[in-house]
């Protein structure tokens, strides 16, 4: 049981090095050889079309959180900020999951709430804004990424 445990473990760490061998060719490698062949496209003989994609993408740090939030909110685009509520409930608290919000008050329970944005919601939110002259690139540390993109 403990050799198919560590075959396990070695397969995994594997195809760890592998997707991470992939990224580096999907990322840098082929796009740097595109850039300096000043192509954007190229079909294989087999059919496979590998082409050059450009694409914004971002961030929200911690210390520039409160002032991309604020932004978001002044320019009506608060809606992709959700608010997290965390309360940690102990062993036999159960009861409470269905009236927490009611209740958390009257219960003196520890309650965490805290405002965030999907990183999905994020990236889209990004890729969409991201042209915008006003929109706070900064802000939202926002960068270029380049990578190839396979397909048939």
């Amino acid at each position: 049981m403990a050799s198919l445990k560590q075959e396990i473990k070695d397969l995994e760490e594997q195809a760890k090095a592998k997707e991470e061998e992939f990224k580096n060719i999907e990322q840098n490698l082929l796009p740097e050889l595109f850039h300096n062949l000043e192509i954007d496209e190229i079909r294989m003989a087999d059919g496979t079309r590998i082409k050059l994609e450009e694409f914004p993408v971002g961030r929200i740090t911690e210390p520039k959180r409160e002032a991309a939030f604020s932004w978001l909110r002044e320019n009506n685009l608060d809606s992709i900020i959700k608010n997290v509520v965390n309360i940690p409930l102990d062993r036999g608290q159960d009861q409470y999951v269905d009236h927490i919000v009611e209740l958390c008050g009257r219960l003196n329970l520890s309650m965490e709430r805290k405002e965030a944005i999907h990183p999905m919601t994020l990236k889209a939110f990004i890729k969409e804004q991201a042209e915008s002259p006003d929109f706070p690139r900064e802000l939202f540390n926002v960068y270029e990424v380049r990578k190839v993109k396979f397909s048939d």
